[in-house]
């Protein structure tokens, strides 16, 4: 089916984008050499853990919402998906620091390395296996902190330092050693400037195909259903009109 072809299409290109998002990232840290390093706890302000136990969850919709792994991806925490809790609840998980604005999340295990800056006030907490790093302002730029945990440096830290039978972990008291490029305070804005041009159009890429692919899954469903239902003969569908919204001329 065209459908399918198109799909595994906009996989690749999301995959190319966030690859090239990485190597904007790495190229900027290129030019400072290993010396510029430091422990990440030198450069935050607090370094938080979960509290490793599951939360009860509310049936009915509150304003309080559980950060899960599955919400950290690709730099970004997306509070679309989030499970409920009672405010006793939020209050009792949040007692070890309630996570800010401008907070890095980095996701322990299941998987091992996603991070994400969190950017909503909404009242929310840690769920399990998830790392809260608050940047010290004075030493380096929340955004600076971000990039480094985004970093191929960074992912071969992660490799060494996961263990698991099953599946790759990072023990608390590692999660305090990683080292972060930690260049002067009066570099760390133009830096910043430098890797956010780069990064943010790479990202933007690979969102748009994402929603491409979700679209694409909507038709091929909505299609199966008519096929089913006899609304057309299925050896018709050509999977065309799925692609509104890509300009013909963007590049991977």
């Amino acid at each position: 089916m065209r459908i399918d072809a198109l799909s595994q299409r906009f996989s690749r290109l999301g995959e190319l984008a966030v690859a090239r998002a990485r190597a904007v990232i790495d190229q900027a840290f290129s030019r400072f050499e290993n010396g510029s390093m430091v422990p990440v706890s030198s450069v935050c302000r607090a370094i938080v853990d979960c509290v490793n136990k599951t939360a009860p969850t509310s049936e009915a919709p509150t304003q309080f919402k559980m950060i899960r792994t599955s919400n950290i991806r690709d730099g970004r925490v997306d509070l679309t998906d989030c499970f409920s809790v009672e405010r006793e609840v939020f209050v009792e998980w949040n007692r070890r620091g309630a996570p800010r604005p401008g907070d890095i999340l980095l996701t322990r295990e299941a998987p091992l390395g996603q991070v994400g800056m969190l950017l909503s006030e909404s009242p929310v907490f840690l769920g399990q296996r998830i790392m809260l790093y608050r940047a010290d302002e004075r030493h380096m730029r929340r955004e600076l902190l971000l990039f480094n945990l985004l970093a191929s440096h960074m992912d071969r830290q992660f490799r060494l330092l996961g263990a698991g039978a099953l599946h790759e972990h990072m023990r608390v008291g590692d999660g305090l050693k990683l080292r972060v490029h930690c260049p002067p305070r009066l570099q760390q804005d133009a830096l910043v400037d430098e890797i956010k041009g780069g990064r943010d159009e790479s990202m933007r890429l690979a969102r748009l195909a994402d929603r491409q692919i979700a679209l694409l899954a909507e038709r091929r469903q909505s299609l199966i259903t008519a096929a089913v239902t006899g609304q057309f003969d299925v050896s018709t569908a050509s999977g065309r009109n799925v692609t509104t919204g890509i300009d013909s001329g963007t590049g991977a």
